[in-house]
């Protein structure tokens, strides 16, 4: 399995992201990029892994930015864990059009043997968390499950 910890790995995805603005970044269609899907807990354990994760969304930013100057750019948190995380990073004047993509999953342990009514609850709480980060950036939940 391929680490996105390693130098050589971070460099073939800001080449990604660079072949794929050269390619698409111009036409109509296009509203934007995220940035990675999901990373792992690991970046909030490892103060290095956070520090490069950083890094990475700062390089990546300014790469899409040379490319289209508007356009949505977006980082996923793989968890609640993590929300927290950039709350006071990738803000603008320096940084704009940053947006949060939330993946609200209610399916896995311990939801799983929940009734309804905790389903909603969960849902209504969902409410709260996005209404409280999205202070600090604009919030996509972009994957979800009751």
């Amino acid at each position: 399995m391929q680490q996105f910890n390693q130098p050589k790995n971070i460099e073939l995805t800001l080449q990604s992201i660079e072949i794929n603005m050269k390619r698409y970044s111009k036409r109509p269609s296009f509203l934007g990029v995220e940035l990675l899907n999901e990373p792992s807990d690991n970046f909030i354990i490892r103060p290095s892994y956070s520090t490069l994760l950083n890094d990475y969304y700062i390089k990546a930013y300014h790469l899409i930015r040379s490319y289209h100057k508007s356009c949505y750019i977006m980082i996923n948190e793989l968890s609640e864990k993590q929300y927290k995380i950039y709350q006071n990073d990738l803000q603008e004047p320096n940084y704009y059009n940053v947006i949060m993509d939330y993946h609200l999953y209610n399916w896995q342990n311990p939801y799983t043997y929940q009734t309804a009514e905790q389903h909603l609850t969960n849902a209504k709480n969902w409410k709260q968390l996005i209404d409280y980060f999205n202070k600090q950036h604009p919030i996509v939940v972009g994957e979800w499950s009751m």
